[in-house]
């Protein structure tokens, strides 16, 4: 049971998998206690109440993710910059950085873990977006990724496969941005570019 602020009008709700291949999705049952289902057909002013809100919704939602993506450039060009959620989410600490290559280069993240409940490292492109994780190597976990013998995971963003592990692939893409994430560490961690 989650008690919710009676000003709250969403919930954020992310689940971390370090095993793709054997953890199981959550088993998740949101009940909102006295709604009435099914619902009554909203009338024509509600409807364009509704519409009149997406119209107001849209230009907002476009300045927060310019706000966001300004976020991972206001990073210096060899670090992620590490933070707090905001997004009230427990513990968890976001690194934002960015990258530009060219198709013959590669940029190398240095990582020391620190004990935590999971960590990983995802690139995205220019528009905040995930890219074609379910088919190409974007991120790399705690669980999927190759820690060197000093206990440094190292990355290797290039355009093309350099046959290394660890390898992200930005689909093509050379610019783009870092997310670190970090669930409940004991330390705020260095991400090195």
């Amino acid at each position: 049971w989650v008690r919710l602020d009676p000003g709250a009008s969403w919930m954020y709700l992310r689940q971390y998998f370090y095993d793709w291949e054997t953890e199981r999705p959550a088993d998740l049952v949101i009940e909102r206690v006295g709604a009435r289902y099914p619902s009554p057909q909203p009338s024509p002013a509600e409807i364009s109440r509704r519409i009149d809100k997406l119209i107001e919704w849209t230009p907002t939602w476009y300045r927060h993710l310019e706000r966001r993506i300004e976020g991972y450039y206001d990073s210096p060009p060899d670090r992620c910059t590490f933070n707090l959620s905001t997004a009230g989410m427990d513990g968890l600490l976001y690194g934002k950085g960015h990258f530009t290559i060219a198709e013959d280069q590669a940029a190398i993240l240095e990582f020391r873990p620190p004990d935590c409940r999971y960590w990983s490292i995802q690139i995205m492109n220019d528009f905040w977006e995930s890219q074609e994780f379910d088919v190409r190597q974007t991120s790399l976990n705690g669980h999927q990724a190759r820690l060197d013998p000093d206990g440094v995971f190292r990355g290797v963003i290039s355009v093309n496969d350099p046959g290394v592990p660890n390898w992200l692939d930005p689909v093509g893409h050379k610019n783009g941005l870092i997310c670190a994430r970090v669930l409940y560490p004991t330390s705020t961690p260095e991400v090195t570019i």
